[in-house]
């Protein structure tokens, strides 16, 4: 068992939502197709340009998209912009945000990941908890490790 203490600044949380978007490939070959419009627009200059508008929507829309929809999440959820404590057991996650308390099975969370700056436990596609690692020991993020995989 470990019990840690954390919370989540905004800047971290949109620069992981970003990631999480960007490491789909759909949303890459969208913007890769917005930078070709853009630069077909640029090399065939007409009084209404139809790609450079296309372009610059595709170029635009997610990063715009995901930081609206970062910034709602990030006001709403008491998870993401409160002090939550989390306490791992070998078979449950259990959560505690002031008087709330959660608690979050193994087998039924949908995935566990880890990246660089967080541990990503999800139940499931709305629900995401993410535990930074900024404030966590390399021996604490290990035995994370170890309960979490």
């Amino acid at each position: 068992m470990i019990e840690v203490r954390t919370k989540i600044e905004f800047l971290a949380y949109l620069k992981l939502m970003y990631y999480l978007t960007y490491r789909k490939k759909v949303n890459i070959f969208l913007g890769v197709v917005g930078l070709l419009l853009v630069s077909i627009a640029l090399v065939k200059p007409a009084p209404f340009n139809f790609e450079f508008f296309l372009g610059c929507f595709f170029i635009l829309f997610i990063p715009l998209l995901t930081f609206w929809g970062s910034r709602k999440s990030f006001q709403v959820s008491p998870i993401l912009h409160s002090e939550v404590t989390y306490t791992f057991f070998p078979d449950r996650v259990k959560l505690a945000i002031g008087e709330m308390k959660s608690e979050l099975l193994k087998k039924d969370l949908s995935s566990v990941e880890e990246t660089k700056d967080f541990f990503l436990i999800q139940l499931n596609k709305s629900n995401l908890y993410p535990i930074p690692k900024n404030n966590l020991s390399s021996e604490e993020i290990e035995k994370i490790r170890n309960l979490l995989f």
